[in-house]
């Protein structure tokens, strides 16, 4: 019994701390040196030694309440682990400190702050040292111009005078003097070195502070160097669902009075306009003080993203814009536009092939038409270059002149073909030299009756004189074997009688048999309104289009059998019995419409025509489970008949003003309906 209480006796005796006070902070260390703390009022800082003579270790802050995640130090001398000849507790100029003497007389020095401590690492001349410091990369990290960045993204090699880490419960703030080289993916690795030309002095501050503003400027007296002024705000557009990124148009509106602001600085068109198409997971934008309102679109399909944010100087915030989806899209169906410009175009010069497949990609466009004016245009190499998933149609708008009797696209064009005259030419020329391309391509009829401000025309059937009913033309060599008709062009977004008044024309040619495909397309030559994606011609490609490598083949021969819809907006599903869009049914007995609700839409108004007959006409009223439902008998007919579902809704909420229009329109191409039995 004596033996054990002899031993306590000795274990109570080691295991005694030798402590320092003053300065108003208390230093203490076990007798073996391996665990250092300090105290100050309610700050505790606790640095527990590496294993064996590795100098360094790690380091965790607590001030009351507020704590940091602990922080690993690593010291290097002359390009190896530093090593470790002593470690005690001391005073410094009347302060209790933590000390670390490294071979080769350099010294680590860890002091207590009011609110975190600091490390010094000294050294002379000759030497060279590199102190770093490794956190978990857990919470949100946000550099000293920056805005926070999220776990998980790599962060590039980046050069800051401090840097903030969110915590559970506050913020620990480091600054180096001189900088930090901070780089991470799942953790953050701040380092601060000297080579061997000067002596060694190397400054780390840390600090626990509550909220992230007071924390960088905490940073930036830590540092020694001028507050930040500009906000930071990072705006993320994301599946509400996952938090997962989504491509999407980011529009930002300031306060009243507020100068114009460059959201995006390298972009040559229009860009003092508050968009920017954000295609990467991060956008961060220097807004002045005042309030904002931060809206993202993805365009039909999704509701809009959107959050007012009261900016404060200095402020750096994440602002998380949520895009729900509305309305499934069919599966198979892929979002085309099918006539659209870029730089190579003379009326497109200042738009980059790479900031039109960003126009393109962020609003869901997965498929479209580099439509240039009389020169072969192409995204694919920009696409590929930026990384996105856009199937890319090599394209032309063959643009006539003197006479000018209209404009003609041709997509895919096909490689090496060369582009044909279309100065000083006539229909049944230009039309002989598309038809004698090789391969399938998709010739495209582009806004038939657009007029200019001067009077003159651009529209095929307008410079022909094409009767709007009977499809007669005093024009010689008019010519109609074309594949599509653009009945829906982005200048017509905000004019919905012109897009009726073609559909109307384009209903009665369906009647006596002229047969061509209808599309809409944005005709976008900027990067603002008419926007890119803006309408849309929607794709039914059929269920072998993604397993077998998404070919551009498929989207052609779709398009050609008539199976497509168009809209800029409504999202629209249409069966008569067991046919779909483009199909033919016998002898059906009902068709029935289903419009998915939005939230930037008012309830439908849908019309079904039957050829020249409107069946039914009627404001939908919504179904919480079904959504916007409409089922019309079909009459029988005497000879085969287009059934067409026409869709228009109003923009209401959050879409008001973002969109550049204010009613939004679909249509679908026929289901063919025939009689019982064929005369």
């Amino acid at each position: 019994m004596k033996r054990w209480l002899l031993l306590a006796a000795l274990l109570a005796t080691g295991c005694k701390k030798h402590r320092v006070d003053a300065g108003g902070v208390q230093a203490a260390t076990t007798p073996e040196a391996k665990v250092l703390e300090l105290t100050r009022g309610d700050l505790s800082v606790v640095y527990r030694a590496g294993e064996g003579a590795q100098a360094g270790g790690r380091l965790e802050v607590r001030k009351g309440a507020v704590h940091a995640a602990p922080v690993v130090v690593d010291l290097r001398v002359d390009g190896d682990e530093a090593a470790v000849i002593e470690r005690r507790v001391d005073v410094e100029n009347g302060v209790a400190v933590l000390r670390e003497k490294l071979r080769g007389d350099v010294v680590l020095t860890i002091l207590a702050a009011d609110d975190g401590a600091a490390l010094r690492l000294v050294g002379p001349l000759g030497r060279r040292a590199v102190m770093a410091l490794r956190l978990a990369r857990s919470f949100d990290l946000t550099l000293d111009r920056g805005a926070p960045l999220p776990p998980g993204p790599l962060v590039p090699s980046t050069k800051t005078a401090y840097f903030a880490v969110e915590g559970g419960n506050g913020h620990l703030v480091t600054a180096g003097r001189p900088a930090l080289d901070v780089a991470a993916a799942s953790q953050i690795v701040a380092t601060t070195g000297v080579d061997g030309d000067r002596a060694i002095d190397l400054w780390v501050g840390l600090a626990l502070v509550p909220d992230l503003r007071t924390a960088l400027a905490r940073g930036a007296a830590l540092a020694g160097v001028p507050a930040r002024t500009a906000a930071a705000i990072a705006m993320e557009p994301r599946d509400p669902t996952t938090t997962a990124f989504l491509a999407a148009r980011l529009y930002a509106e300031g306060p009243a009075g507020a100068a114009p602001i460059v959201l995006d600085p390298i972009r040559e068109s229009e860009p003092t306009m508050p968009i920017v198409d954000l295609t990467t997971p991060r956008m961060v934008l220097p807004l002045t003080p005042g309030r904002w309102t931060l809206r993202a679109t993805r365009g039909p399909g999704f509701g809009v993203g959107k959050r007012v944010v009261d900016v404060k100087e200095g402020d750096a915030l994440r602002v998380p814009l949520d895009l729900m989806p509305e309305g499934a899209v069919r599966e198979h169906t892929v979002a085309c536009d099918l006539h659209v410009h870029a730089r190579p175009s003379f009326d497109a010069k200042r738009v980059s092939y790479e900031d039109r497949v960003r126009s393109l990609v962020a609003v869901g466009i997965e498929c479209a038409a580099a439509t240039e004016h009389d020169v072969v245009g192409d995204h694919g190499p920009a696409a590929a270059a930026l990384g996105l998933d856009l199937r890319a149609m090599k394209g032309v708008e063959l643009t006539t002149l003197s006479p000018a009797f209209g404009h003609f696209n041709v997509y895919p064009w096909p490689d090496g073909a060369p582009v044909p005259k279309t100065k000083a030419t006539l229909p049944t020329t230009l039309f002989d030299a598309m038809h004698a391309l090789p391969g399938e391509h998709v010739i495209q009829v582009n806004h038939p009756r657009a007029l200019l401000q001067d009077g003159s025309t651009i529209g095929y059937f307008e410079a022909q004189a094409v009767d709007k009913k009977t499809g007669a033309t005093p024009a010689k060599g008019f010519r109609r074997d074309y594949d599509a008709l653009e009945l829906f062009n982005g200048f017509d977004l905000d004019r919905p009688a012109a897009v009726h008044a073609l559909i109307e024309e384009w209903i009665t040619m369906l009647d006596r048999g002229e047969v061509h495909t209808a599309t809409g397309s944005s005709d976008s030559h900027k990067l603002t309104v008419p926007w890119a994606g803006f309408p849309r011609t929607m794709v039914e490609v059929g269920p072998e289009f993604r397993p077998s490598g998404r070919p551009i083949s498929a989207i052609v021969a779709a398009l050609k059998a008539g199976k497509a819809w168009v809209t800029s907006g409504p999202i629209v599903d249409v069966h008569v019995g067991e046919a779909g869009i483009g199909g033919a049914v016998k002898a059906p007995s009902k068709a029935r419409v289903v419009v998915h609700p939005s939230s930037w839409q008012s309830a439908p108004r849908v019309w079904v025509r039957l050829g020249p007959k409107v069946i039914a006409d009627a404001t939908l009223a919504l179904d919480p489970l079904r959504g916007y439902v409409l089922e019309v008998p079909v009459p029988e007919v005497d000879k085969r008949t287009a059934l067409v579902v026409i869709v228009e809704t109003e923009v209401v909420g959050d879409g008001v003003g973002l969109f550049g229009f204010r009613r939004a329109i679909a249509f679908t191409n026929p289901v063919w309906i025939d009689p019982r039995s064929k005369p």
